[in-house]
């Protein structure tokens, strides 16, 4: 059963003690950018007497966090403060921890990340560099200083005219800037083994910050962990000296991958742990590492299921699990708790929870592993019929038809109604069961009305994360409590079973084809083709039972969730466009049926366009508008200052800024909307052939080809220099032109070089809030500007994948992310994800 992602947003408030275990409270409702699941030994300890380090914690810290727990692997301390976003106070509970902590102490991350009036007048030293990798390397080189007793060395300047091999890209990795490290030569170097796939991301941080403590710059990646090593990188590892270093356990690089080399691996229980062994090792505690001799013969990690058939599947938070046909549980994906390593035995049935399982033995005992934070994984003696995980608590069928609960019970969830049923299920704060006269009796959390269902009968239900399930005796399916994504809204139709999700759910119809509605940010409610026997939902990936007993899943699968053994796991079908915006928090595109598509910020309803067809779309601040094929423009999202309220008449093409929208008449004309305090809705009269809004001014390009700009023009933005473009594009303070001979000219503020484009001829330009784009004759991308540096104010960081090469039709620029469309019609997202700006839907 599916359970919420602790994905925390700034900060943990306050934990939750449960025997020795710390539990994080609960998250909130939608995912963040912040990932601190395992991370509470370190960030809601007591630190009184103990040496404090600092650490910023809103998306763009998220390897300075991995850092400040390797730091504290050096010093011996638990004591990791989390500042908060940078334009925030430091949270009351982190001032707290803050205060008991001995003077002095860390700060990991620059003045921006750090400001130092969160630091309460502490004298403290700051670990800051100009880039997260750079910070990484200075954490290393100051935990040898310390280890040596010693003033800490200024580090290696790294090269930074080094470009990344093309063989070491993967979705879901962050490798810009880390050029020096994974480029460099290796030849006579220590040399650093870590996985670069979507999970290990954070091992490659601390792989970077041992380079530090190495005084090496050979941070070999070794790929994906199903994959061979890229051949770029055996070449570099073959240059090495002999010896070195592994970050990450046999799973993220298996020893076969080592070409026989004794290497000492640094992996622990969780990324935490491994960043604190690393510290470890910095500190000269041989202890911390083991060698890696002993695993070239041992298989036994790797080795493939006894059965890759199953009878059963249950999809859990980020793990799943699977009832092999002997009887035996496999499971696979997250197991940081020990949620995915299942005992030995044979089972009847079984349940995935959110850091816990539940199966029922032959015997009709239940058995419990993973989490057991308030007793969820501590069921009670007894015979059962059957068993169910929910968030933090867990229920059972006695053979007698009463239920048994036991585990968190704040809401009720865990404290069942009396009397006898036929089937139950636990969902994330509540429960539901279906009584011997087929209704549904259900306990627990009702916020949403997710406890209360309706009248009739029926044959199966499920309880999801905030809202719960029925199958009807007829074979529809009623659904009640929290619909924002449509999850508790079925299709009509008759089905055989159903199963519910985080934020969506799936059912089986009576021709054994899968269908899901709800969220799809992920793919998670695109089933494949074909038939199933039964289908089970977790956090953001599904998993489906096939007629010939394998297993095949679907949705997100960073931890390998969707991934069975011996099984498939499949994307969902790809969104293709013909035309793609990016604005500040959100992006646009429009399908090939002339249908708008929007995905990200939603908060004003940016990323919610209207019905009908259109010909070109434009993403702004928090607003949105499209051309529609009559030629009139239609505006969605915030309109405080009238910028959603286009006037009438018709237009042939439309832009969206910051809190303005202009657009071009048949006849030439300029005309603007909205926000006109600095005048960038009051066009000059003329004709021009296009028209752009940037965030508060506005640039228009002549029939001459000459630029014209109109608004606030303190860094020069709206003052173009002469000349002929073909095009022209206004940004935040910056505008950026093409020339007729296809290079890029720009002028306005040029902080971190975002008015200073590259050589070279280019087909298009884009000028985002604090960087610019181009797409190359050759259909490649360039950009510049701020691209993450701890330094800045604001930074663009890609938390889902690295700048994606390959060659593209077009290219836009959005405040802190970019979006290309690639010559498939396919979409490809880069830089800070926040609302899953840079997660485009699957259609």
């Amino acid at each position: 059963m599916p359970r919420r992602r602790v994905l925390l947003a700034a900060v943990m408030s306050a934990a939750v003690v449960a025997g020795s275990t710390l539990l994080p409270p609960a998250a909130a409702a939608q995912p963040t950018s912040v990932y601190l699941v395992g991370a509470e030994p370190w960030i809601a300890s007591s630190c009184a007497g103990e040496i404090p380090i600092v650490v910023g914690s809103d998306a763009t810290a998220q390897s300075d966090i991995y850092s400040a727990v390797t730091l504290a692997g050096v010093l011996g301390t638990d004591c990791v403060v989390l500042a908060g976003p940078r334009s925030s106070r430091m949270p009351p509970s982190q001032r707290v921890r803050l205060a008991a902590a001995t003077a002095g102490g860390y700060v990991v991350g620059g003045p921006a990340a750090v400001p130092a009036a969160k630091l309460a007048g502490r004298d403290m030293t700051r670990l800051g560099g100009a880039s997260r990798w750079h910070t990484a390397q200075l954490v290393g080189s100051q935990a040898r200083a310390l280890a040596e007793r010693r003033p800490p060395a200024a580090p290696s300047v790294p090269d930074t005219t080094l470009s990344a091999p093309s063989d070491v890209h993967q979705p879901g990795v962050y490798l810009v800037g880390a050029e020096p490290w994974i480029a460099s030569s290796c030849a006579g170097e220590i040399p650093i083994v870590v996985g670069s796939d979507a999970t290990a991301q954070s091992d490659i941080y601390s792989a970077v910050t041992l380079a530090g403590v190495l005084g090496t710059d050979c941070v070999v990646l070794a790929g994906p962990r199903s994959s061979r090593m890229p051949p770029s990188q055996r070449v570099r590892l073959a240059a090495a000296t002999a010896g070195g270093y592994v970050v990450g356990g046999p799973a993220a690089v298996p020893a076969a991958k080592l070409a026989g080399r004794d290497m000492t691996r640094l992996g622990g229980a969780s990324r935490w742990h491994t960043a604190q062994l690393v510290g470890r090792r910095a500190a000269d505690n041989t202890t911390a590492g083991i060698s890696t001799a002993a695993e070239q013969t041992d298989d036994a990690d790797t080795a493939a299921p006894a059965s890759a058939s199953f009878t059963s599947l249950s999809a859990g938070n980020f793990f799943s699990c699977g009832l092999r046909t002997d009887s035996t549980i496999a499971c696979w994906g997250h197991d940081e708790n020990g949620q995915a390593s299942p005992p030995g035995g044979r089972f009847t049935s079984l349940s995935a929870g959110y850091l816990h399982s539940c199966g029922l033995r032959t015997d009709s005992t239940a058995e419990c592993w993973g989490l057991d934070g308030f007793g969820a994984a501590s069921p009670p003696e007894g015979r059962f019929t059957s068993v169910t995980a929910g968030y933090l608590h867990s229920c059972g069928l006695r053979t007698d038809g009463t239920i048994a609960c036991w585990g968190h019970d704040e809401n009720g969830q865990a404290s069942p109604p009396g009397g006898r049923f036929t089937s139950l299920s636990a969902g994330n704060f509540h429960s539901c069961g279906l009584r011997t006269d087929g209704t549904i009796a259900c306990w627990g959390h009702d916020e949403n009305g997710q406890a209360s269902p309706p009248g009739g009968r029926f044959t199966s239900l499920s309880a999801g994360n905030f809202h719960s399930c029925g199958l009807r005796t007829d074979g529809t399916i009623a659904c009640w409590g929290h619909d924002e994504n449509g999850q508790a809204s079925p299709p009509g139709g008759r089905f055989t079973s159903l199963s519910t999700g985080n934020f969506h759910s799936c059912g089986l119809r009576t021709d054994g084809t899968a269908e899901c509605w709800g969220l799809d940010n992920f793919g998670q409610s695109w089933p494949p083709e074909g038939r199933f026997t039964s289908l089970s939902t977790g956090y953001v990936h599904s998993c489906g039972l096939r007629t010939d007993g394998t297993a095949e899943c679907w949705g997100w699968d960073e931890y390998g969730q969707s991934s069975p053994p011996g099984g498939r796991f499949t994307r969902g079908p790809t969104l293709k466009l013909t035309l793609l915006s990016a604005g500040r928090e959100h992006s646009c595109g429009l399908r090939t049926d002339g249908t708008i598509a929007c995905w990200g910020n939603d908060d004003r309803g940016q990323s919610s366009p209207p019905g009908g067809r259109f010909t070109s779309v434009t993403a702004g601040g928090e607003h949105s508008c499209g051309l529609r094929t009559d030629g009139t423009i239609a505006c969605w999202g915030n309109d405080d200052r009238g910028q959603s309220s286009p006037p009438g008449g018709r237009f042939t093409s439309v832009t969206a800024g910051g809190k303005h929208s202009c657009g071009l008449r048949t006849d030439g004309t300029a005309e603007c909307w909205g926000n006109d305090i600095f005048g960038q809705s009051s066009p000059p009269g003329g004709r021009f052939t296009s028209v752009t809004a940037g965030r508060v001014h506005s640039c228009g390009l002549r029939t001459d080809g000459t630029a014209e700009c109109w608004g606030w023009d303190d860094r020069g933005q709206s003052s173009p220099p002469g000349g002929r473009f073909t095009s022209v594009t206004a940004g935040g303070k910056h505008s950026c032109g093409l020339r007729t001979d296809g290079t890029v000219e720009c002028w306005g503020d040029d902080a971190a070089g975002k008015a200073s484009p590259p050589g070279g001829r280019f087909t298009s330009v884009t000028a985002g809030d604090v960087h610019s784009c181009g797409l190359r004759t050759d259909g490649t991308i360039a950009c510049w500007g701020d691209d993450g540096d701890d330094g800045a104010e604001l930074t663009v960081e890609a938390v889902l994948i690295s700048r994606p090469t390959g060659r593209f039709t077009s290219v836009t620029a959005g405040s802190l992310h970019s979006c290309g469309l690639r010559t498939d019609g396919t979409v490809d997202c880069w830089g800070n994800n926040g609302d899953e700006r840079t997660s485009p839907p699957r259609s």
